[in-house]
């Protein structure tokens, strides 16, 4: 049986291709609601959007901090995913970048999907192309909450799973869904642009470092790929994470030649331990740029 994420890539290949296949062209009517837009949409919509400019010859959408939450006969899927379009001409690339927060629902007992939204988080690139379509940031409000994505009692959550709540907690300045994923004694550490660290020492100084995080990066996103998870035993275990960083359009970081390059700025290592269950007890933050080369239209880290 195919699984709520393949269903998700087909919606997201037919947000970017107009004519996608038989599957995304099942998708073509399915209603979204987008915060950067005025009204709610349909994929068909937006496709009509986003063909503002009939030359983008390069669409690509990488998937990243995937998590699917079951409810009776459905399953929430939530991720966070950038999207590029862009016209590559004459070995240049001109790209728009786009990425956010996404809450799919797929209805298993309908054998359909039920819903999408999509929380836009930043805009990079040639901007121009959505003004006068696309509300400006300061009239676009958060919709997806992370309240279906606090566990309950007997939740059973893997280490990963874990480390991506704890992002998309800290991401969204979401305290209660962060404290159901640390432990009472967390230690963050975090090296800035300039040398300095700042960071907490225990769960009390939440609200004060969220705060500082959120000055930090003004368009914060926690987008995370998972290197690997070791295992010192059944209570103790290392997540190796980088995160991704799409938004910089300039310098080095696009071109014709490495448009479908995944850029990161920060490797991640992050401490957990189990007891009812798995919960971050100390995360390290350094920054350190290293671009990945891959070539997928939908791509999932």
């Amino acid at each position: 049986m195919r699984s709520c994420k393949s269903f998700f890539r087909d919606f997201l290949t037919s947000l970017m291709y107009e004519k996608a296949g038989e599957e995304a062209g099942q998708l073509q009517n399915l209603k979204i609601k987008m915060n950067m837009l005025g009204e709610d949409t349909t994929v068909s919509g937006f496709n009509r959007t986003m063909s503002i400019t009939p030359d983008f010859n390069v669409r690509f959408s990488t998937i990243t901090n995937c998590m699917e939450v079951p409810r009776g006969d459905r399953t929430v899927l939530f991720a966070t995913v950038h999207h590029l379009y862009a016209i590559d001409e004459n070995q240049e690339l001109f790209p728009l970048v786009f990425g956010g927060k996404y809450r799919f629902v797929y209805n298993w007992k309908e054998d359909a999907p039920e819903e999408a939204a999509f929380d836009l988080e930043y805009l990079a690139g040639n901007t121009y192309l959505t003004r006068g379509s696309w509300l400006a940031p300061g009239e676009r409000k958060r919709q997806i909450t992370g309240e279906e994505l606090r566990a309950g009692a007997d939740s059973v959550i893997s280490p990963e799973e874990t480390v991506y709540r704890f992002f998309w907690a800290l991401d969204t300045e979401d305290e209660a869904l962060f404290m159901e994923n640390v432990s009472p004694d967390i230690q963050i550490t975090r090296a800035g642009v300039d040398g300095d660290s700042y960071g907490m020492t225990n769960i009390s100084e939440t609200a004060a470092f969220m705060a500082e995080d959120k000055q930090y990066y003004s368009q914060n996103q926690y987008s995370v790929h998972i290197d690997r998870t070791e295992f010192a035993d059944d209570t103790h275990a290392v997540v190796h994470a980088l995160r991704l960083y799409p938004a910089d359009t300039g310098n080095k970081h696009r071109g014709s030649q490495n448009k479908f390059s995944q850029f990161y700025n920060e490797i991640f290592t992050l401490e957990l331990e189990k007891s009812d269950r798995w919960k971050v007890r100390r995360a390290v933050f350094k920054r350190k740029e290293n671009p990945v080369p891959y070539g997928y239209r939908v791509l999932e880290l």
